[in-house]
């Protein structure tokens, strides 16, 4: 080492610590040389003043001809930009690490990582830059990603709703019919919170819940359950779910996958629906009222009588577990049962005196006109059939065609038994009425010859344990 002294020049042997100090950069420098990553440093504005072996080398310069660039020079254009940022980013928070890509001497390119920070030397700010080639990361990476393209093509072909939720309820997959239905691409849809931004908020506890109870206890997957979401335009639509957890190797659970169907536009029709047919229910029974006024109003003393009929028809195929549909029915039929009669004389229906056999036929023929009329409605069945086979008996003594046994439908022997039970206990121009007891006697004296056993046994049952009235 030398010294200056004055004119003269002496040779000074350097201290043994700047001996140790420099043998220390040495060391450090030359397994800087050796690491795979390379090193850049320079100042602020890119211009170089060290670089390893390994940041040339990897890159085919020399080390004069790569030291002559700037830092910035090896950016790929596409990526210009965003080092720029970088920069600037570098300068304000003191570090940055970001993805680059940067070309070769023979103008290929390679990726990078860089991860750089604001270090100072001599009392000067510098650039430190660690760069990674990731090369194999990003192959891996396009391999992934390919991969799942593949896996999403397949997804997008299913005509079902298909949503991956993770363990907090965030999207990790959704289909492109899911898409389709909310309203949304892909990227506002993935990485979002499922209940809080596609679920109606009075809904959210519920379902969120329902989710949170699917992770913690595993529970089986979930057939059917339908519930809304909210669309792009904030409109909502009824989907019906399938739910089951996903778990992965070990078994332990990692996400929910639900598909679901979008049924908004069929519940929509099935209400319509539901509304036309109260409306024609309403219609109907509305018919059915009339009708049976008409009759009442004919004869005084049969007002009421086949509403009286009906309550009492309608107990007994409760009472003996018919359907609602079924007993709805029976009400129906068992309120017009006597609309025949619009067609039999008045002075016939009132008359004090017994009837003569000719005038007794014309009686008779009610059932069948009856029929002729209700068929023609949009009563359901077996009405017409009800008021057609209600006088019949099950030893064939009955009128209008003599049917027998199983030939009588159930439902017209349970309007028998109420229509024999009612005429007994009421007044008639000809008579006064009997006590119920009496008309009780009557039908379980003629049990499985007349009645049906079963019917009769439940018309019992309904005056003696249930304290039925015909009164309201």
């Amino acid at each position: 080492m030398f010294k200056a002294r004055g004119d003269e020049i002496s040779m000074v042997e350097p201290s043994e610590t700047e001996q140790e100090k420099k043998k220390e950069f040495k060391d450090k420098e030359r397994l800087i040389d050796i690491a795979s990553d390379s090193v850049f440093l320079s100042d602020i504005k890119g211009k170089l003043i060290y670089i390893n072996d390994a940041a040339y080398k990897t890159r085919g310069y020399s080390k004069d001809k790569m030291m002559s660039m700037s830092l910035f020079d090896l950016d790929d254009p596409k990526f210009s930009k965003t080092s720029q940022k970088k920069v600037l980013e570098l300068v304000n928070k003191g570090w940055a690490v970001f993805e680059s890509a940067h070309v070769c001497f023979d103008k290929s390119v390679i990726p990078v990582e860089i991860s750089a920070r604001i270090v100072n030397l001599d009392g000067k700010d510098r650039i430190l830059s660690v760069v990674r080639d990731i090369t194999v990361r990003k192959q891996a990476e396009k391999k992934l990603q390919e991969e799942r393209d593949r896996v999403q093509s397949y997804l997008d072909l299913a005509e079902v709703i298909l949503v991956v939720l993770d363990l907090g309820g965030v999207v990790i997959l959704a289909n492109r019919k899911a898409c389709d239905v909310l309203g949304f691409a892909e990227q506002d849809v993935v990485g979002n919170n499922w209940f809080e931004k596609f679920i109606p908020k009075e809904n959210q506890s519920l379902i969120k819940g329902a989710h949170e109870r699917n992770i913690t206890e595993g529970i089986e997957p979930i057939e059917y359950i339908e519930n809304p979401i909210v669309t792009s335009d904030g409109k909502q639509k009824l989907i019906a779910w399938h739910t089951s957890v996903l778990k992965n190797e070990d078994g332990s659970i990692i996400g929910v996958l639900n598909s679901g169907d979008d049924i908004t536009q069929r519940k929509r029709q099935e209400d319509e629906v539901k509304t036309s047919l109260k409306k024609l229910e309403e219609t109907v029974e509305g018919t059915v009222n009339a009708m049976s006024l008409t009759v009442e109003s004919r004869d005084p003393f049969t007002a009421g009588h086949q509403r009286r009929v009906a309550k009492l028809a309608s107990a007994i195929a409760s009472d003996m577990n018919m359907s609602a549909e079924e007993i709805k029915t029976v009400t129906l039929a068992a309120t017009i049962h006597d609309i025949g009669k619009v067609q039999v004389p008045v002075e016939l229906l009132s008359k004090p005196t017994p009837l003569s056999e000719t005038e007794f036929s014309l009686i008779k023929a009610h059932p069948q006109i009856g029929y002729d009329i209700i068929k023609r409605t949009a009563l359901p069945y077996p009405a017409a059939d009800m008021v057609l086979q209600h006088h019949e008996r099950l030893d064939g003594s009955g009128y209008p065609m003599g049917l027998s046994g199983n030939d009588i439908i159930q439902a017209a022997r349970i309007l028998a038994v109420a229509d024999v039970i009612e005429a007994m206990v009421s007044t008639r121009s000809y008579r006064q009425g009997f006590v119920v007891e009496m008309a009780l006697e009557e039908i379980s004296d003629n049990k499985n010859m007349l009645y049906d056993a079963e019917v009769v046994d439940s018309c019992i049952n309904l005056f003696k344990k249930k304290k039925f009235s015909f009164e309201d």
